[in-house]
């Protein structure tokens, strides 16, 4: 793309750059390539696009449990996603700012952002209905104390959004699930909170990810 001086194309390929940054757990690797892509589709033609990457942008502030910042970049790709009435994407920052909000913790602006990516998700289906379904379930468990509820409900948040590098990335709730169940001696629902904890952490840095 470089040799082509096509920067729609470079741009594309430093926003993938990003994405794998994210996987594979090198959050500040995958801040700064997302913020040079957003410089170079501004250049180019395909502005639509900074969306998405200001949600990855997002998730990998998650990843370094700076919750304020991912905040202010989920809000920016929601915005722009309204502005291109793309649903998905709209679901996509809904669902990954009900977990910043749940981290910071606000319990009231996680229930209502993982309500409002239900709706959205309601309209393309999928995995990602059941992964903001599933989160709007645990946080309604956990407003009303039922712990043993919460902790199922956030095995199937990882279940569903495990494979979705879009979608926050599950381990920390995992951690959350197991202790929930120990504590309340649900030993199946333990060991299958810990089975996924161990397929979440391969290929990437639990460091960063916890």
């Amino acid at each position: 793309a470089v040799a082509l001086r096509d920067v729609n194309w470079e741009a594309l390929a430093i926003d993938a750059l990003a994405l794998v940054h994210l996987m594979r757990g090198e959050p500040m690797k995958a801040i700064v390539a997302g913020e040079r892509a957003i410089e170079m589709y501004q250049q180019g033609t395909w502005e639509h696009t900074v969306m998405y990457v200001q949600n990855v942008i997002g998730l990998a502030h998650l990843q370094l449990q700076d919750v304020d910042a991912a905040i202010v970049a989920l809000k920016r790709g929601l915005a722009e996603a309204v502005d291109s009435d793309d649903i998905r994407v709209e679901g996509m920052t809904l669902f990954n700012l009900a977990h910043a909000y749940r981290l910071k913790p606000d319990l009231r602006a996680a229930l209502d952002h993982s309500a409002r990516a239900v709706q959205r998700f309601a309209r393309t289906g999928g995995g990602e209905l059941a992964a903001a379904s599933a989160l709007h379930d645990a946080l309604k468990a956990r407003a009303g104390g039922i712990d043993v509820a919460e902790a199922r409900a956030l095995v199937a948040v990882a279940r569903a959004s495990l494979s979705n590098p879009d979608l926050h990335h599950p381990r920390a709730l995992l951690i959350d699930a197991s202790r929930l169940a120990s504590a309340a001696g649900q030993a199946d629902l333990l060991a299958e909170a810990e089975q996924l904890l161990a397929q979440s952490s391969r290929g990437a840095d639990p460091a960063h990810l916890a």
